[in-house]
């Protein structure tokens, strides 16, 4: 059968306008794509524990980071909207 269960929505940790990187958990072997509005930022592969890191250039404080996943299948998770503090 084809996988069409979306990944659940990734957690995100704090992002501070010094941040260099977004981490998190997610569905273990999704990848996790990062944008500030319609600007992409990045992407990373959760391990086999779901763990997640994505490089980011550093955001403005009070911009809006909108985080999902999207695994091996294509299928995409929801948002998770993050403000840079």
């Amino acid at each position: 059968g084809y996988d069409r269960t979306p990944p659940g929505i990734p957690t995100v940790k704090t992002v501070t306008y010094k941040s260099t990187t977004v981490s998190g958990k997610a569905e273990a072997g999704s990848t996790v794509y990062v944008y500030n509005g319609s600007k992409y930022l990045g992407k990373g592969t959760a391990n086999s524990k779901g763990n997640y890191v994505v490089h980011i250039s550093k955001q403005k404080k009070g911009s809006t980071l909108k985080i999902y996943a999207k695994d091996k299948a294509g299928n995409k998770s929801g948002y998770r909207y993050v403000k840079v503090k």
